[in-house]
């Protein structure tokens, strides 16, 4: 199994929503074997982090990998290695060809063609995070939105 996360960068309600996220991955893994892919640009990527490294903390098949379009030095001290302790890899997609501002959504979309499930937190009909979701759909992955208000 490999899952992928996708998410708007606000979220509110952490606390609720880390329970939505944990209670997901025992549904949806259980114990079985899992690639799970989880970004690092927003509230809903770092909480859904904390939580697959947690699950992965009592499910050994369990590998977690944080996806970043950006390799530098800087940007690698400043925003990964303060979060990358329990995962298994700092992985980055190859999109050094595209511009910095579309880096994040190539890297997401990276993660989804790899994915046969999404996570998501998707509320609003627009960003990064919305089109990430609508190209997982009409890939026909599997998603399971955990946003309170469902967006098409």
């Amino acid at each position: 199994m490999v899952i992928a996360f996708c998410g708007q960068s606000l979220c509110y309600s952490t606390e609720k929503l880390a329970m939505k996220v944990s209670e997901t991955l025992r549904l949806a893994v259980g114990d079985k074997e899992a690639d799970i892919y989880v970004g690092a640009y927003g509230i809903f990527d770092r909480l859904a982090l904390g939580c697959c490294i947690n699950y992965k903390k009592e499910h050994p098949g369990v590998r977690v990998f944080l996806v970043t379009p950006f390799s530098d030095v800087e940007y690698e001290k400043k925003h990964i290695k303060p979060i990358c302790d329990g995962v298994d890899e700092v992985v980055y997609p190859p999109v050094q060809n595209v511009a910095p501002r579309y880096a994040t959504a190539e890297a997401i979309k990276w993660a989804v063609d790899k994915a046969d499930t999404v996570i998501a937190h998707i509320d609003r009909n627009f960003g990064v995070a919305y089109r990430s979701y609508q190209y997982a759909k009409a890939l026909g992955r599997k998603i399971i939105n955990l946003a309170d208000k469902r967006i098409k």
